[in-house]
């Protein structure tokens, strides 16, 4: 109750229109949205799973170990940069443990990077996503769960603040389009900008051949991709806005997101087969709909159940990119193989629906949550910030500044310099953490209390990794089915 009641009173003051979801007395039972899907979809004919089922399919380390998937890929994520030192210990841990507690213990160094106010406003990201999009359920006449699953599949290679124009975009598009209304001649020009700046001969040959398809034709005359393309260029026409605004952990949209020259940053589009699975959520809301169309991945499912229903106690945390960085810390980008490998490079397995190494991550945030008494996605929007702040876009562009971090992480391995050594040399070479772009101007952060001078502490945190400095010891044992703070 520490934990979880003061947040559902700011859930519940926030969001009045949600009374028949968040209710006091469903709130203290910790009732789950029943629009919520499962993190992981196994989809083997063997399968013996339903991820429609009574029983919630959570994407964890078990997923992973428990099928084949296991043996191709940790082998793999042993050899990545850093845990290769975490594994000089010797100890009795499983691998999967090994590596875990690695990433969970760089999770706890950025959460008590940053100051308590910090936390408190960046933990509440879903909270926000969630009173936005119920906003826009009430103004467009959609279900919550259907805007949610519009910015879920919308998702892949944004962030929230381009990811939530974009969804508004297009749902403001599906209103107003006519079933009589045609791809105009305007809308052609537009396509034929898009096709001019395609990289490749075979794009815009591809794409060329879309647009005669579709020029000229009624909305009500189109295939789903074609829709797609329709809603895409009717916005593009229509919507004189091309900037996206800054939105505050709250759901407050603030200023627009601009260039480091000072202009208004682009908003970029999703692809077609991105923007016709928004389309066919925001027609047809069923569960079973939204479940088939965000498909496999669980960074896009775990994201719809965090905009959804935020106070869930199922563990859901959404890993993307910057996870898997503030996971490392290190400046990675998606071109990363530790990026990659969380998701379908790492491989799946049918039969359990794990994909990727993401459920590996996924225990190390619900571990590093339990620790210090939050939840899973209040650990990953922390982090998440944090890890922002800390590589810049700037500084991630830079092929120095990647490669001074990795010999960071080489002389760990190689038992050069502990772990504390290790963290702060990164801190030192990229700065420390940058104001966010919700906090406004002033000072960076300074390193909090909590984590002090780590060279010299040998601590991590009073609550948590206390003992040998260098980390190179037996870490705690899995966290099991615990996913949120004890209620008792």
């Amino acid at each position: 109750d520490k934990y979880i009641m003061p947040y559902v009173a700011r859930v519940m003051s926030q969001q009045p229109v949600q009374d028949d979801i968040i209710a006091e007395d469903k709130a203290s039972n910790f009732v789950n949205n029943p629009m919520r899907i499962s993190p992981r979809r196994p989809t083997a004919k063997g399968a013996t799973e339903d991820p429609l089922g009574e029983v919630p399919l959570q994407i964890g380390a078990d997923a992973i170990i428990n099928s084949p998937l296991g043996d191709k890929l940790l082998p793999k994520v042993m050899n990545y940069l850093g845990v290769r030192g975490e594994r000089q210990l010797g100890d009795s841990r499983s691998d999967e443990q090994i590596f875990i507690d690695h990433i969970k213990k760089n999770l706890l160094f950025l959460y008590n990077s940053v100051t308590p106010e910090y936390r408190e406003r960046a933990k509440q990201w879903y909270v926000g996503a969630n009173k936005l999009s119920q906003q826009a359920a009430n103004q467009y006449g959609l279900t919550l769960a259907q805007v949610a699953g519009v910015m879920a599949a919308l998702s892949p290679q944004k962030d929230w603040y381009m990811n939530y124009d974009l969804g508004i975009k297009t749902i403001d598009a599906l209103s107003k389009i006519q079933p009589s209304d045609v791809f105009n001649k305007d809308m052609a020009k537009a396509y034929r900008r898009m096709i001019k700046a395609q990289e490749t001969a075979a794009g815009k040959k591809t794409h060329n051949a879309y647009l005669k398809e579709i020029n000229g034709k009624r909305f009500d005359e189109l295939d789903p991709h074609q829709e797609a393309i329709f809603v895409r260029f009717y916005s593009e026409t229509t919507n004189p806005e091309k900037g996206h605004r800054v939105i505050s952990p709250e759901g407050e949209l603030l200023d627009f997101q601009t260039t480091v020259k000072g202009e208004k940053s682009g908003t970029a589009w999703n692809g077609f087969r991105d923007i016709a699975k928004a389309i066919s959520i925001a027609r047809d809301g069923s569960r079973e709909n939204i479940d088939d169309k965000l498909g496999m991945m669980h960074k896009v499912r775990s994201f719809y159940n965090n905009i959804l229903d935020p106070m869930s106690d199922q563990g859901d945390v959404t890993i993307d990119t910057h996870a898997v960085a503030a996971g490392h810390l290190r400046p990675f980008s998606g071109a990363h193989i530790e990026v990659k490998e969380n998701f379908k490079v790492g491989g799946k397995s049918a039969v359990t629906g794990a994909v990727g190494a993401y459920g590996l991550y996924a225990e190390a945030y619900r571990q590093a949550a339990a620790e210090v008494g939050v939840l899973p996605r209040e650990m990953q929007s922390i982090t998440w910030e944090a890890v922002r702040g800390l590589f810049t876009p700037t500084f991630k562009q830079q092929k120095k500044n990647q490669e001074t971090i990795a010999n960071i992480w080489k002389r760990y391995d190689a038992g050069d310099i502990t772990i504390d050594q290790a963290r702060q040399e990164i801190f030192d070479a990229a700065g420390r953490i940058k104001r966010a772009a919700w906090e406004g101007p002033g000072p960076d952060n300074p390193i909090s209390q909590e984590n002090g001078n780590q060279a010299n502490s040998g601590n991590l945190s009073n609550s948590s990794l206390s003992g040998a400095g260098d980390g190179r010891r037996v870490g705690s044992e899995p966290s099991g089915p615990l996913l949120r703070p004890s209620r008792s």
